[in-house]
């Protein structure tokens, strides 16, 4: 097998060159982040995600997989460059920055000796990938130095943030786009392992045209995102009427034709590094391209203002005015297992707090530091290392993931330790029926209320 780097080491990249070399091959994983990268050699992860840090040592261990800055000798060794950088958002348009992306094409132009075969993992809009044939090609064409016309392989990931390593080695399809006969075989060998591990009895290699290879990734993580948005939208009726938004969805989610999956109603509704970026980028193609994008324009629509439904449902619940209140809040990534909080309700659910005069006290196993980092040091934020340590004295607590250790609650503790036990939960974890029972004023999203029990 062909030795192969991966430039970029986030999630995507990480995972991908972690789980290549722990199926044999020769990896190396390029970044321009120096401590990163000797974390990386000395076998440490740097993400939290299942599974990974075992992939990594082993790699290390093995001498399959290995870390560098020195984009130059990692292009001129590899026949197989993965592009794994991030896309975001931009911040004056709703269209994905690939500036990233095409600062590794320039950099693989520079220092290729030979036609490479480059892979573009990161997740980008549809016809990216011949933008980047476009640009190899001017480059060869226009005797710019040493240039080649490469290979450009479309190659989307659809990995889950803590689930991403079993995702990958048991894949339930591999997407390739590309016409290159050349390419179709090398990309066969790289993932020719993890079919006979991959999810169902059929071949999941799906090669198709490289624009097709765009489109479905972006697309796939749109319908997602219509699903989540399609339920959220039904909760406000649910709630007129006295439905139950969770009835409803084991209703809808036993018909075949739709299943249960990606239809859980809430308040903390979707985030992350992938949905919310996708369906911009979806919308900004569409647009440029003269076509309406109205129906996923409400998907995010109906995202925002069910977030902003459920801050309004916390403020309703309190006793005094938000300026006096101290809430709790447990979950601050965007979903659990994962110190990822991009885009996470927890962003909009503590600035709406803080911006009414109240303080937070917030409570996540992985994620307290990012957040950190993301929401910079606030007056009237503190930080707690357990989940009860964060209710003491709080008006109100406030569940935004569905982590295993908020789906049971400790009733004494929170009679105990709260100055009124109110449960504002924005994942729908638990029964309102049973809550009032334990004397809770618990409020979710489309389901019935019940009046809270006097405790004794």
């Amino acid at each position: 097998m062909k030795k192969i780097a991966i430039f970029g080491t986030g999630y995507v990249g990480l995972v991908t060159g972690a789980c290549l070399a722990s199926a044999g091959m020769k990896v190396v994983c390029v970044d321009i982040e120096e401590r990163k990268i000797k974390m990386l050699e000395e076998g440490e992860c740097p993400i939290i995600e299942k599974d990974l840090p075992e992939r990594i040592k082993k790699g290390v261990k093995t001498g399959n997989l290995f870390f560098t800055t020195d984009a130059k000798t990692a292009i001129e060794e590899c026949d197989v460059i993965f592009i794994a950088v991030g896309t975001p958002t931009k911040k004056d348009s709703e269209e994905a920055d690939l500036s990233a992306v095409f600062a590794v094409a320039e950099t693989i132009n520079k220092h290729a000796t030979k036609r490479k075969i480059v892979v573009q993992k990161s997740t980008v809009p549809v016809g990216t990938g011949s933008q980047i044939e476009e640009f190899f090609m001017g480059k060869a064409e226009g005797g710019h130095g040493i240039a080649f016309f490469h290979a450009v392989v479309s190659n989307p990931e659809f990995l889950k943030e803590g689930n991403a390593v079993k995702d990958f080695e048991s894949p339930d399809r591999v997407v390739i786009g590309t016409s290159d006969e050349d390419a179709k075989k090398v990309m066969s060998r790289i993932y020719a392992p993890f079919m006979r591990t991959a999810v169902g009895t059929t071949d999941r290699m799906i090669f198709m045209s490289r624009p097709s290879a765009e489109l479905t990734k972006v697309f796939a993580n749109t319908m997602l995102a219509m699903r989540i948005s399609a339920m959220n939208a039904i909760t406000e009726l649910a709630e007129k009427f006295d439905a139950d938004a969770k009835e409803i969805r084991k209703g809808i989610g036993s018909d075949s034709r739709i299943g249960p999956d990606f239809l859980f109603p809430g308040g903390a509704t979707f985030g992350g590094s992938c949905f919310p970026k996708d369906v911009r980028a979806l919308i900004a193609v569409m647009e440029k391209a003269g076509i309406d994008a109205k129906l996923f324009r409400e998907v995010m629509n109906v995202n925002r203002e069910q977030r902003m439904r459920f801050v309004v449902k916390i403020f309703e619940q309190l006793d005094c005015s938000v300026s006096e209140s101290k809430i709790a809040i447990w979950g601050l990534s965007f979903k659990p297992g994962t110190d990822d909080v991009r885009e996470a309700a927890s962003l909009d659910v503590v600035q709406s707090i803080l911006d009414g005069g109240g303080k937070v006290a917030l409570f996540d196993a992985h994620a307290k530091e990012s957040f950190r980092v993301a929401f910079g040091e606030r007056a009237g934020v503190e930080y707690c290392d357990d989940q009860y340590e964060a209710i003491k004295g709080a008006d109100a607590l406030v569940i935004l993931t569905d982590a295993m250790e908020f789906r049971s609650l400790d009733f004494e503790k929170l009679h105990s330790l709260m100055n009124k036990v109110v449960i504002c939960d924005g994942k729908n974890l638990h029964d309102p029926e049973e809550m009032a029972n334990e004397g809770v004023q618990y409020v979710c999203m489309g389901r019935p209320v019940f009046t809270a029990k006097k405790s004794t």
